[in-house]
C-alpha cells in the first residue's frame, strides 16, 4: 500500500474495504478518518491516517451501489 499525501494529493489504493483491511491497517497504527461510504455509482470509499499523520483512502468498485 502507498501510504503518502500532502495537501495537493493523496494516495488511494484499490483493496476490498472490508472488515480485513480497515482491521489491516489499524492493526498497523492507522486511524481510520472516514468509514466506508458509498460513491454511488462507483463503489465504496474509506480513508485513513498513518502514524506519520499522511492519509490515504481505500477504494472498493462495485457496479450496484444504491
Amino acid at each position: 500500500m502507498a501510504l503518502c499525501s500532502n495537501k495537493w494529493w493523496q494516495a488511494l489504493v484499490n483493496p476490498a474495504i472490508n472488515d480485513e483491511y480497515i482491521t489491516r491497517a489499524t492493526d498497523a497504527g492507522a486511524t481510520l478518518t472516514v468509514p466506508g461510504i458509498p460513491v454511488k455509482p462507483v463503489g465504496w470509499l474509506a480513508y485513513c491516517k498513518d502514524t506519520e499523520g499522511n492519509i490515504f483512502g481505500m477504494m472498493q468498485n462495485e457496479n450496484r451501489v444504491l
